[in-house]
């Protein structure tokens, strides 16, 4: 099975009901890109949120060479309910994930729901600038954790890596992510 083989594969698990869980280069495969994109070119998304884009998406040199360590992550009030995290700020370990744009979503809004197809869970607090990064800045306020739908399937992703932080964030934020995503039986 090829590339283009196994991404439609994928879309049509997804789409049929089956969750995705993207951690960093996972998210960034989640995202929406075009072909003219330049992060398409070394980087092809599978396009399953329709309204998140990677920021870096035209400026590939910054991909992959931001920074790695503890970053803190403030959750929405979505992601609050969603996570199940009573907690407004976590600190998630980080090494080069996407900045995301999430068109159309309110959710960082506390006094009215969100009517976006995507919806922003968490927003970087950290602004790591690493190699190469000295004229792109954004990380901060930027989309960390997004979550949505493709046909029947729940998507959520992280653009750090809860699968390898503190314990408490596996167990919390990790495993309420894939219970949201699992198709109800």
């Amino acid at each position: 099975m090829g590339k283009e083989d196994g991404k439609i594969a994928v879309q049509k698990a997804i789409e049929s009901g089956c969750g995705f869980i993207g951690v960093c280069a996972g998210a960034y495969l989640a995202c929406t890109t075009t072909p003219n994109d330049t992060i398409h070119s070394f980087c092809p998304t599978w396009n399953l949120l329709s309204d998140c884009v990677p920021m870096e998406r035209n400026e590939p040199e910054y991909i992959w060479q931001r920074g790695m360590g503890p970053c803190k992550h403030k959750l929405t009030k979505s992601g609050k309910n969603d996570l199940k995290y009573e907690e407004e700020n976590v600190t998630v370990f980080y090494r080069n994930g996407p900045c995301m744009i999430v068109q159309n979503c309110t959710c960082s809004s506390e006094d009215q729901p969100c009517v976006g197809t995507n919806h922003v869970l968490g927003v970087f607090e950290t602004e790591y600038k690493g190699k190469n990064v000295t004229v792109m800045e954004g990380m901060r306020g930027s989309a960390a954790i997004v979550s949505g739908m493709y046909g029947n399937g729940k998507v959520c992703i992280f653009s750090a890596h809860p699968e390898i932080s503190d314990p408490v964030i596996v167990d919390r934020l990790l495993k309420q992510s894939i219970r949201n995503v699992c198709k109800q039986i």
